[in-house]
């Protein structure tokens, strides 16, 4: 599965201020990247597979409306959508938190790094809460509602989190024997640091597939789900997230049950689907495009092959963009995509 993530943290500033705001972006994300139809559609029409909130600044009363009204979208669709959440570990979360007590969630991929609540600290009550996790996922209208434990992929992936693996495993193992119920599974920050820790991750994806039994998952769709492989297609702020389930996919060859975040191949175009609150900037010296009216909505890489920065033409400025950690901007035409170098 394919899905759009939408948010990010220290970038640029964006929001959703009332429930109206919410169910018009929605409609507009219903339209450009899943079921709809728009004359505007980024991936032509390749048609996703729900969407992923990793909301990390901005207003956030709309969200609840945003997840409503895409529901409203699903309940009519042949396929199956999801709908997933990346909150920080700290609870409740500052942004996302009012969004996970009232809103129907399939996935939470809760980070549990770069903050004190980081799984290194599970013996510590004071920092580490994951039993609140595991209320709010039981209360959630989605019985069938499962929460992941987020990590980092390299020790340079978070300021902490990141654990040898004898360790890892015996943290897990204590979560998974008391919340099993709620358990989904892991998931990993991110593409560039698995690549260069492959022997970490394939170790914990095999030892998680070899001793645990995490629960499926149930789309919104009414239509009975199958196991499958998940991935987000990256915001500008955030690489794509893979997810794997304990079940094995009949056509994936990766070890199961384990959320890798990581870029799609081959590399897709990028796009914002909110550049008008990103941070206005100068015209870049490294490209002949200007930004006028006729350009509107042209992407330029600051640096072709050697920068993941890149910029967007909207309504004659230049708004900031940046590919996922690791990997770097290539033009092609008037759009740009995210590759590795």
């Amino acid at each position: 599965k394919i899905v759009l993530s939408l948010g990010g943290g220290n970038i640029y500033t964006y929001g959703l201020s009332s429930a109206a705001d919410g169910q018009a972006f929605a409609d507009t994300i219903w339209n450009m990247f899943l079921g709809g139809s728009s004359k505007y559609r980024p991936y032509d029409d390749a048609v996703l597979d729900g969407v992923d909130l990793d909301i990390e600044s901005g207003e956030h009363t709309g969200y609840p409306a945003f997840i409503n009204q895409l529901r409203t979208h699903f309940s009519a669709a042949p396929k199956q959508y999801l709908i997933s959440a990346t909150p920080q570990c700290v609870y409740p979360d500052a942004n996302l938190g009012s969004t996970l007590s009232s809103s129907w969630m399939d996935n939470t991929y809760v980070q549990f790094y770069n903050n004190p609540c980081n799984l290194a600290n599970i013996n510590n009550r004071w920092n580490f809460d994951y039993a609140s996790w595991d209320t709010l996922t039981k209360a959630n209208a989605n019985t069938n509602s499962r929460m992941y434990v987020g990590l980092p992929a390299g020790t340079g992936a978070a300021g902490n989190g990141y654990l040898d693996l004898p360790t890892l495993q015996a943290n897990l193992m204590t979560l998974y024997t008391n919340y099993s119920t709620t358990f989904g599974g892991v998931m990993l920050w991110d593409a560039s640091w698995y690549s260069n820790n492959k022997p970490y991750v394939l170790g914990l994806a095999n030892w998680v597939k070899s001793n645990m039994r995490c629960s499926s998952v149930t789309s919104t769709s009414t239509t009975t789900p199958t196991p499958y492989s998940t991935m987000t297609m990256p915001s500008a702020s955030s690489p794509s997230m893979t997810t794997l389930s304990t079940t094995p996919s009949a056509t994936s060859s990766v070890p199961q049950s384990l959320t890798t975040l990581m870029p799609s191949t081959p590399p897709v175009s990028s796009t914002k689907t909110d550049a008008t609150s990103s941070t206005l900037l100068p015209q870049p010296t490294s490209s002949t495009l200007l930004c006028a009216a006729s350009n509107n909505g042209i992407f330029t890489c600051d640096s072709v092959g050697s920068s993941s920065s890149y910029r967007i033409c909207n309504n004659g400025n230049w708004v900031w963009g940046s590919c996922a950690g690791g990997t770097v901007c290539r033009q092609s035409g008037t759009t740009i995509y995210c590759d590795w170098p």
